[in-house]
């Protein structure tokens, strides 16, 4: 009887260590949902990208703007994400997050075709990180729960253009996306966590690196009704991944074999930009996000005769909504400048959230910078996202009943981005 507890208590350990990454999003940092990635050009003008994307950048923010591509261009990116976060339980002492940052890499290039009198075909691909985050405690800090884990989603996304008027682009790309996860909790019994000594528990339970690849698509439209405005509309499909492996949930000298089906979400951009002057633009977005199809985390061990409560959760996640607005000033041919703010909802009702995933409503500032050396430029941005706004970045509070009662820091990232790239 012992024996089957344990490896029950095991297996509900393994499927909360999944849990505690949440539902797959736009991008997270720490567990923490951050709405603007990929191209530092993007990023400096908050995200607000669908409808101003007219280079490689397109690949990822809307595949029309491929055809757009006066020349073939080619950027190469990363990113560094700081996380600032803390939780307090009730009765104890404050549980730091922190993560040794390591750069996200973005690569795209593309060019353009003709096929006809006015008429191009644009064809690129890119390989970027488009879901992504990890979260680590110190276990010195954490009597029992998730110490560390990662996911993420490397896609490689091969994309066609092509322009039907002077003034209407259409993109297509393939997702072929590469999903990660694995992570590590300290106690692998959830209601009772025993601890000989005291703050030292028994054991602990590992989920080891699990991948698979998953296929998606996302469309793009580009319409530029005068020669000072656009519009911009991006479509992600689902992009769902079953991450498989064996002898993959360890503890105590267990090892199971198990697999689990990671569904990350469709979504829609909305952009329009103005040129207000020859040298400045303004550009606002909105974004959906469906996270509510994120319904169930099923963790399939094989041989599992035990119930399916035991590895089966349900979610409560709700559809996310951002916001974003950014301007971008071309000061001279060398200098560009860029600046924006957005918002992002919160996915996760306080009630359910967690140490490991702080969701919550977030604020973005960002600032950016273009130099360019004759077909050669270099990019930069930086991002301070802070949250919960609803709280005023106050301390939030929750009592007891709510999945992780104390007090939660208002937390966020800073992230800085830098990038490169030649057209020709």
């Amino acid at each position: 009887m012992m024996g089957i507890t344990k490896h029950r208590a095991l297996v509900t350990a393994a499927l909360a260590l999944v849990l505690s990454v949440g539902a797959p999003q736009t991008a997270w940092a720490g567990g923490i949902q951050r709405p603007n990635i990929n191209g530092a050009r993007a990023v400096g003008m908050a995200g607000a990208y669908t409808a101003v994307a007219d280079d490689a950048l397109s690949i990822y923010h809307n595949p029309a703007g491929l055809a757009r591509m006066l020349t073939a261009d080619f950027v190469v990116g990363a990113e560094l994400a700081f996380i600032i976060r803390e939780y307090t339980p009730i009765g104890g002492s404050p549980q730091r997050a922190g993560v040794a940052p390591s750069p996200l890499p973005f690569v795209a290039g593309g060019a353009r075709i003709l096929v006809g009198h006015n008429s191009f075909i644009a064809l690129g691909a890119g390989l970027y990180n488009s879901f992504g985050g990890s979260v680590k405690f110190k276990k010195s800090e954490v009597t029992e729960g998730v110490i560390e884990t990662q996911i993420g989603l490397f896609e490689f996304t091969p994309t066609i253009a092509y322009q039907i008027h002077k003034r209407v682009f259409i993109g297509l790309g393939l997702r072929m996306g590469l999903g990660i996860f694995n992570a590590y909790k300290s106690c692998g019994e959830l209601t009772v966590c025993l601890h000989d000594p005291p703050m030292n528990p028994t054991f602990d339970t590992r989920v080891s690196t699990m991948f698979n690849v998953g296929f998606g698509y996302q469309l793009g439209i580009q319409v530029l009704p005068t020669d000072w405005m656009g519009i911009g509309v991006t479509y992600r499909s689902n992009l769902d991944v079953k991450l498989s492996k064996k002898k993959v949930v360890e503890s105590e000298g267990i090892l199971l074999d198990a697999s689990l089906t990671i569904p990350f979400p469709q979504s829609v951009n909305v952009g329009v930009f103005f040129k207000v002057h020859k040298r400045v633009l303004i550009a606002a977005q909105f974004d959906w996000v469906d996270n509510s199809r994120f319904r169930e985390i099923f963790l399939d061990v094989d041989g599992w005769i035990y119930g399916r409560a035991a590895i089966a959760t349900d979610l409560y996640m709700r559809d996310s909504f951002g916001a974003h607005l950014g301007t971008e000033v071309r000061v001279s041919k060398l200098l560009t400048l860029r600046g924006g703010m957005a918002y992002d909802s919160q996915s996760i009702p306080n009630r359910y959230r967690t140490r490991e995933l702080a969701d919550a409503h977030k604020l973005t500032w960002n600032l950016g910078t273009t130099l360019r050396f004759g077909k050669w430029r270099l990019d930069a941005a930086a991002e301070l996202m802070m949250g919960d706004v609803s709280h005023g970045f106050k301390p939030s509070h929750f009592p007891v009943g709510y999945a992780a009662p104390g007090k939660h820091a208002a937390g966020g990232t800073f992230s800085l981005h830098v990038g490169g790239g030649v057209s020709w």
